[in-house]
Parts: C-alpha cells; structure tokens; sequence
C-alpha cells in the first residue's frame, strides 16, 4: 500500500531516484536483473542470518507501471 501511495503522488519521481537500478556502477542492484535495466527501479532487503530476502518497487512497461514487493523466507 505504500508503494501504491507513494506512485499516486506528486513525491512519485523523486522517490523512484533514490532507489537502486540494474547496471548501476554502485549499488544492490548493479549486477542483477540486467534486461529490466531503465525500467526497474527497487529496494532490496535481508534479515541477516535468516534467509529472508526481499525486493520491492516499480517496474515501468509500455502499458503502465506495475507496483511490486517480494518476499522470500527460507531462500
């Protein structure tokens, strides 16, 4: 829902800048999902020693923006 919230406002552009791309030279993403590369734009997140991970955000398509959050336990 936050997400969702954060995309309908007017803070929508700059929030998507502060968050991490594929192909960056820095970052959590630099090396991951390469083909989404100018369109993905994420926040990654673990709980050290207790294989969660997670990965949410925005993925732009020619049809619209999708608003996503992953969350894997036990990875």
């Amino acid at each position: 829902k936050l997400l969702s919230h954060i995309y309908t406002s007017n803070d929508y552009n700059t929030f998507r800048s502060l968050l991490a791309e594929p192909g960056e030279e820095i970052g959590t993403l630099k090396s991951r999902l390469l083909p989404l590369q100018g369109s993905l734009f994420a926040k990654t997140g673990t709980m050290p020693n207790t294989r969660v991970v997670s990965l949410g955000g925005y993925v732009e398509t020619k049809v619209g923006t999708l608003v996503f959050t992953i969350i894997a336990n036990q990875y």
